[in-house]
């Protein structure tokens, strides 16, 4: 969550972003960043996407890690735009530069013989990166 702090990328989360951008050349821009538990993975992502300035999609593993990189994003200002942020909600299903979802949310259905509605996000648009 927002605590009010400045919003700082340390140099190895800078690093770890550049690593992955690789200068924008075609071996970049995919990969694993694995980092120990409180290290600011999340930092990093974010950092990834002012660099690869590319839609992205964000699935995390719950709401409230979905609100904290909402929060997160919104306190870099290139990502303060609301029109450029989107939030996929269980009823309103929107898709924009920034959205971000719950696997819960991607993998509902009503039925288990149902097709999953939801997978249509990956077509949605031309994602650039995608942060799981």
């Amino acid at each position: 969550m927002h605590d009010g702090l400045p919003f700082v990328v340390r140099d190895y989360q800078r690093e770890a972003a550049e690593v992955f951008y690789a200068g924008g050349d075609v071996r970049g821009g995919s990969g694993v960043i694995v980092l120990p538990c409180g290290a600011g993975k999340t930092v990093v992502g974010l950092a990834a996407m002012a660099l690869l300035q590319r839609s992205t999609l964000v699935l995390t593993t719950s709401i409230t890690r979905r609100q904290a990189m909402a929060s997160r994003a919104a306190g870099q200002n290139r990502f303060d735009r609301r029109s450029n942020r989107g939030i996929t909600r269980g009823r309103a299903r929107t898709s924009e530069p920034v959205t971000l979802a719950t696997y819960q949310i991607l993998t509902h259905r009503a039925d288990k013989k149902d097709e999953f509605p939801h997978f249509k996000i990956f077509d949605s648009r031309d994602w650039g990166l995608i942060i799981l």
